[in-house]
């Protein structure tokens, strides 16, 4: 099976400075039961590579496709679907309803995540990877470690706030 992620928002937080919680358990058991990883994403090249080395994910991806591969005159907003079929893509894991509408509509597999803001929430439900994993590799046992809830909630009720980044302001 060979499936494709997106970067932004489900990989990675807005910033590109923090990965999901939970993420690397989560490639690091596709790629232990076989899974071909690659990353899709709407970023162009100048921009994700750096992130993928800076945040040790690039040794998880055998292609990584770009902006500037599928659709280099892309203006803000508009940008063409996902089409993993050109890379003889099995899936899609994204954030985006839009582009798991259209694979699911060329007849491969999509599962939709919840978008990853670090500054709205730095610790989402890693439950949600545990459901992604179970609809990958159902017949593989897949748990993520996780804080006791009571340390969740301090560490949500007393987590010092992020500016907003610039282009939020």
């Amino acid at each position: 099976m060979h499936v494709y992620f997106d970067l932004d928002n489900t990989i990675i937080d807005e910033t590109g400075n923090n990965v999901r919680p939970g993420m690397y358990e989560l490639l690091t058991s596709f790629k232990h039961h076989d899974i071909q990883l690659s990353i899709w994403t709407a970023s162009v090249r100048e921009r994700a590579e750096p992130i993928l080395y800076k945040l040790n994910l690039k040794g998880y991806f055998s292609s990584v496709i770009c902006r500037d591969d599928y659709d280099p005159n892309a203006t803000w907003g508009k940008v063409k679907p996902k089409d993993i079929r050109f890379g003889d893509g099995d899936m899609l894991i994204d954030d985006n309803q839009n582009h798991i509408d259209f694979v699911e509509s060329i007849g491969r597999k999509g599962f939709r995540i919840t978008p990853f803001i670090s500054y709205i929430d730095p610790e989402p439900d890693s439950r949600e990877l545990e459901r992604l994993h179970k609809f990958v590799l159902p017949n593989v046992p897949f748990k993520i470690q996780r804080d006791a809830w009571i340390k969740r909630v301090f560490k949500t009720l007393f987590r010092k706030k992020q500016q907003l980044p610039i282009w939020i302001k």
